[in-house]
């Protein structure tokens, strides 16, 4: 069942996060970090008016979860980073998913990097809206807000 294999995943992901701890290099200058962080939240909703439809109802609640992981080496030119996402719905299963929002690798060296994977790019960012964005899908499941990406 699809419902329960992502019931599955936050409850995983969920106890992953409460168990792992941010490990840092303090005494070990060529030590690989690992850092893993992130938040989770959630959504209700009340209507307070009777339902016009039979199918509707009083009240509705969503989890979200953003995993993220940042690993880098002792001198920051490897680096490997990801973010998930994941929002569980109580009742509406086209808007309970999960995606992977950013997973690469990065190589930098002086004056140049290179990266491989799935990577949000943004540039031309005004206060009030980025004006050039022609590569990163809008996720509309989220909402009608523009900075979902």
């Amino acid at each position: 069942m699809p419902g329960n294999k992502n019931k599955a995943v936050l409850l995983l992901s969920f106890v992953a996060i409460l168990n792992v701890q941010s490990i840092t290099a303090q005494n070990k200058p060529d030590a690989v970090v690992f850092d893993w962080y992130g938040y989770m939240g959630g959504d209700f909703r009340y209507f307070h008016d009777k339902a016009l439809f039979e199918n509707q109802k009083d009240t509705y609640f969503s989890a979200v979860f953003n995993p993220q992981l940042y690993i880098t080496n002792p001198n920051s030119n490897h680096e490997f980073y990801f973010m998930g996402y994941m929002r569980l719905d109580q009742y509406d299963e086209k808007r309970t998913h999960a995606d992977i929002r950013d997973l690469y690798w990065r190589y930098s060296k002086q004056k140049w990097e290179v990266s491989a994977g799935v990577k949000t790019i943004t540039w031309g960012r005004t206060t009030s809206t980025n004006l050039v964005d022609i590569i990163n899908q809008y996720d509309l499941v989220e909402g009608r807000s523009l900075e979902h990406k």
